[in-house]
């Protein structure tokens, strides 16, 4: 597998999920006692990741003092947006400079999905295009925000200086180098409201996590 860089995306300010977990940022809302974060990141140890960018904003101090520099032995770096309002593509962009490999990996830190991040690289590996991206039929067809790219294909094409949506923008703007979808069929939860945060807990022990 190619050496990847993974970045979670831990910049938002969680506004809907305040009535139920204030003063802290999303990702550091407890599921069974344990921050949702550790989750994803376990995740990424499993898929033999090179080093972890978390990307932060709002209370972006809060993570790195919870989360610290290396989670089970792979480093970890924090990365701000360079400028205010530039939305996940740019908070992308400010990572780049975290970044020594080819390809990154990019996920959203309130987002936990039951798959095999290591076969989506292998797979990408052996596809013919530029970004692939997971596809979950799981209800419905829903993206989940996962995207492995090329770090020259970020710093080319996100501006820098100028927001920018990855949910909005990014596979539209990738199209045209090719791209690969990784269609899975498998279970999600994401913990941006209320009424999700609350089947987390027992989502997480469903799964067996």
């Amino acid at each position: 597998m190619p050496d990847v860089t993974a970045v979670i995306l831990a910049g938002g300010k969680g506004a809907r999920l305040r009535s139920v977990v204030p003063n802290l940022p999303k990702c550091l809302a407890k599921v069974n006692g344990k921050p949702f974060i550790f989750y994803i990141l376990r995740k990424l140890v499993s898929a033999k990741v090179r080093r972890i960018i978390i990307a932060v904003n709002y209370l972006g101090e809060m993570i790195s003092l919870q989360v610290g520099t290396e989670y089970l032995g792979i480093p970890i770096y924090y990365s701000y947006d360079m400028i205010e309002n530039g939305g996940t593509g740019h908070a992308l962009r400010s990572s780049l400079h975290f970044i020594d490999t080819d390809h990154i990996l990019v996920m959203n830190g309130d987002t936990y999905v039951d798959m095999e991040l290591s076969h989506f690289i292998w797979e990408y590996q052996r596809g013919d295009g530029n970004t692939g991206f997971v596809l979950n039929v799981n209800k419905g067809i829903i993206s989940m925000g996962i995207y492995l790219t090329c770090c020259e294909f970020v710093q080319t094409h996100i501006p820098l200086n100028k927001s920018y949506s990855l949910e909005k923008s990014f596979l539209r703007d990738t199209y045209r180098y090719g791209i690969i979808p990784y269609i899975i069929n498998k279970p999600f939860i994401d913990i941006g409201t209320p009424e999700s945060y609350a089947k987390a807990g027992e989502f997480m022990k469903k799964i067996g996590k």
